[in-house]
Order: C-alpha cells, then structure tokens, then sequence
C-alpha cells in the first residue's frame, strides 16, 4: 500500500468526562498539537507488539472497515514503523494516535465510513489497550478536532470557541495502568456510597462542558467536581501528589482535576486569566 503524504495526528486531551462518559456522562476532549505521531520509514524503530498483531487479527472481521494486515506486515518488512513522541502511559493518547494512524493507512476505504461506523472501529482497535473504549479518543486524533460525546453516547465533532481559562497539564513524573484503573472503578459500582458521588459526578462533569463549549467560566463547577474526586476516587490521586492537590485547589481561581484515567501521567490545571500560577517542582504544558 503506498503511502502518499506525510499524514500526522496529535495528541489529546480529555478536559472533562473522565470515567462517567462510560455511563452515560457527556464527555469533552481537544487535539493536542505539542505532540504528534505518524507512519514513516525508519527501521531503527521497533516494529508493532506481536500481541497487538494477533488481536488485530481476531477481531479484523468484526469491523466495518478492515484492516490490510497483509500489506501492514509487508510495510514493516520494507522499514515502515509507527513514530511518535507521545508520552506513553500519560493519557495523551498515545495508544488513540496509534490506532488513528493505522486506521488511515490500512482500512478500506476509512474515509468513505460515516461517524458512527468509523467511531465503532477505531474504539474496538484501541479496546486492546485498555480493555474498554469509549473511541472518543481516537476519533479526537483521526479527526484532527474537538469532540464532545452527549449523554445519548452521540459523538458531536465540534470547534470550540477561545478558553476563557488557561489550561495546563501537570507532569506527575509516572506512567499508569489504564485498564487497572478502569477494572476498579467498574467493580465500585453497585456501592450506594460510590454511586452516589458518582451521579454528583456526572452532572458536574455535564455542566462545566456545557460552560466550555458556551464559553463560560468554568473554575467553581471544576472545583467542586475536584472535591468529589478527591473523596471517592483515590486511586486516580497518587498519594504523594495529594498534598499538591490540596495547595492547588485551596487557592482561588486555579483548580486541579484527573486528567482522563489519572493514577499518574498528566493532570489538568484550569486558571482564570488573572490568577497567578503557584510556584510548583512539576513540569507544565499550556494546552492551547
């Protein structure tokens, strides 16, 4: 399959909609255009993991669109690898642009498939990373745009009007298990505690996209969303950023949430555009 064009896909990130969007919780995530991936020759790369290949191969037949392993392998073969300086492990998606960028170069026809179909493929490519897909994150990437995914599971790709507030992500200096963290937040469900927190959650996570794609402030919804992940999901907050947690959030007009799965990578901090950022011992990039 020849390649025609240096095709790149960003990286992403998920502003708000962290868990709840796998119950029925809208969800909103952005480019991020500080890092990119793409499919090019250079054999000094590793090839793709064997265990990703087999379930390529198991659920091929299941998509709308298939993929041509045979010409992915024969590519490989000639000195084709995925690039990438997407943090793995951080929830920037790297494993999202992965599946993107084979998506665009080895499925029939991708760009003929409606949303729908096309959101159905890229979230049972990516499920092999982390158990269970929603697939906003890989479209988020393919598309190359914001998408907000409505409390009916309908994905709105969309333009989103300037942030009223700086966004920044916080390097917390570790990698994550996305599917472990995925694996105990379904097995609290059904705990009234839990489930309760988790409607609150919900309806927090809704307003405050409702407010970014209106361009409202959305500083006192995120801190109130903050608390509540803070009380009922501490596996997402590694213990020795918690007190960072509690100096960032005791502040006004600055917040500090779970940037998509948490329990490391990167966390978001929201600031309005006259509050100072604190002085802190941990890398930022400004989310524009």
């Amino acid at each position: 399959m020849p390649i025609t064009g240096r095709k790149r896909f960003p990286a992403k990130v998920l502003l708000f909609g962290e868990y709840t969007v796998l119950d029925g919780g809208s969800a909103l995530a952005m480019p991020l255009h500080t890092f990119r991936a793409q499919w090019m020759h250079n054999n000094r790369l590793k090839t793709l993991d064997d265990a990703f290949f087999r379930y390529l191969n198991k659920i091929n037949h299941q998509l709308n669109h298939s993929l041509d392993l045979i010409a992915l392998q024969q590519m490989e073969q000639q000195g084709w690898r995925f690039d990438s300086d997407i943090p793995s492990g951080k929830g920037l998606g790297s494993s999202a642009a992965l599946t993107a960028t084979l998506y665009h170069h080895f499925a029939a026809k991708p760009i003929e498939a409606p949303l729908k179909t096309l959101h159905e493929d890229l979230a049972r490519i990516e499920a092999f990373f982390h158990g269970k897909s929603s697939g906003m994150d890989t479209l988020v990437c393919y598309l190359n745009q914001s998408v907000r995914v409505a409390p009916n599971g309908t994905l709105q790709p969309l333009t989103l009007p300037p942030l009223r507030e700086r966004y920044f992500l916080l390097d917390s200096g570790r990698e994550r298990s996305t599917r472990a963290l995925v694996e105990w937040y379904s097995l609290q469900k059904g705990s009234e505690v839990f489930d309760h927190a988790l409607i609150q959650i919900r309806s927090l996570s809704n307003r405050a996209i409702d407010d970014v794609t209106s361009g409202l402030e959305i500083v006192p919804t995120a801190k109130e969303l903050a608390q509540l992940q803070y009380q009922h999901w501490h596996p997402m907050i590694p213990d020795d950023l918690r007190p960072l947690w509690h100096y960032v959030n005791a502040q006004d007009g600055i917040v500090m949430k779970i940037c998509g799965a948490g329990g490391g990578g990167y966390f978001l901090l929201i600031a309005t555009r006259d509050v100072p950022l604190p002085e802190i011992e941990y890398d930022l990039i400004q989310v524009r």
